[in-house]
C-alpha cells in the first residue's frame, strides 16, 4: 500500500463543524473513511497556519487516494491537497536508477571538447567590456590586455573616437 499526506483547509462552514463535533470526532470520521477504502489512518494532526489539518493515510493506490480527495473536496467543508509520500527505501531505489536527462542549455557529456569550449567562448564574448578595460587597452596597447578582451573590443567598438 502507498502512503499519502492530505493537507486539509477548512471553509468557515467546515471550521464550525469541527468546533461542534470536536477534533476527535473528525479523526474518527477520517479513520472510518480510510478503512472503508481498504486502508488505514496513520496520523491526524491539526495545525496553525495555512493548513488546518495534516492527515497521513495508507491506501491501496493512487486511484483510491484520488477518490478520497474528490469526496472531501466535493463535500464543500474542506479542500484537500494530496501529496504522495515515498519511503526512504523507495528513495534509495530511485537514486540507483539510471536516468538519461540533460538540463536545458547544457552540452551533452559526449559532446566534443571543442563544442563545449566554443560555447564558453561565445558566452565570454557576449559580455560587454567595461569602460575600465577599454581605457586600459587604449592606454597600454593591445598586447597588454587579455586576448579575448581584445577580440571583443575590436568587434564591439570602433576605433578610439569614443574616448
Amino acid at each position: 500500500m502507498a502512503k499519502y499526506l492530505f493537507e486539509a483547509r477548512y471553509t468557515p462552514e467546515g471550521a464550525k463543524g469541527v468546533a461542534r463535533e470536536g477534533g476527535s470526532g473528525r479523526k474518527a470520521a477520517i479513520a472510518k473513511m480510510a478503512e472503508g477504502l481498504g486502508g488505514k489512518l496513520e496520523a491526524f494532526y491539526f495545525a496553525f497556519g495555512d493548513v488546518d489539518a495534516y492527515v497521513v493515510v495508507d491506501v491501496p493506490d493512487n486511484i483510491t487516494a484520488a477518490a478520497a480527495a474528490l469526496a472531501v473536496n466535493q463535500g464543500g467543508a474542506a479542500s484537500v491537497k494530496t501529496v504522495v509520500l515515498i519511503s526512504p527505501e523507495d528513495m534509495d531505489k530511485a537514486g540507483k536508477k539510471s536516468v538519461d536527462y540533460r538540463a536545458p542549455g547544457k552540452c551533452p557529456a559526449e559532446a566534443p571538447a571543442s563544442l563545449r569550449q566554443s560555447r564558453r567562448r561565445r558566452a565570454l564574448q557576449a559580455t560587454p567590456l567595461s569602460f575600465a578595460t577599454r581605457v586600459f587597452v587604449r592606454r597600454h596597447g593591445k598586447r597588454a590586455a587579455p586576448q579575448n578582451a581584445i577580440r571583443r573590443l575590436s568587434r564591439r567598438s570602433p576605433p578610439s573616437e569614443h574616448l
